[in-house]
């Protein structure tokens, strides 16, 4: 079984959202969202600030206005390559949804559905 077709819910690559995070008693952090779906995102990071298991107070706005509250356990981290010059270490983060609004998870999947409609996803996986 491909790893899309085990989601429960469709993700959209994205590069303009910014999520604001922090964790009990740390500082906020500004980072970016890689992708993201009714059920988490992936968060771009350049310095490793989460373990896992760690659970994240996340806010961001989706293009459309809809600012988003909510809270998601770090589920898995990935190390990248470094940057370019060799300086920066990069990580991906994933992050579940644990403690959301019903209408928020709606909100976000309307966004993502907006540029993947069902039946694109249906095609993709035939």
């Amino acid at each position: 079984m491909k790893e899309e077709e085990k989601r429960k819910f469709p993700r959209l690559n994205t590069n303009n959202i910014k999520v604001l995070w922090r964790k009990e008693g740390a500082l906020d952090n500004l980072d970016d969202i890689r992708n993201i779906s009714g059920g988490g995102v992936c968060l771009a990071m350049d310095k490793r600030e989460a373990e896992i298991g760690d659970v994240l107070q996340l806010e961001f706005k989706l293009p459309e206005g809809k600012i988003i509250h909510l809270k998601g356990r770090v589920a898995w981290i990935a190390k990248l390559k470094k940057d370019t010059q060799g300086e920066k270490e990069n990580y991906e983060v994933g992050v579940e949804f644990i403690d959301m609004y019903d209408s928020d998870r709606e909100q976000i999947k309307q966004f993502v559905d907006a540029f993947y409609p069902p039946d694109e996803r249906k095609k993709k996986k035939s």
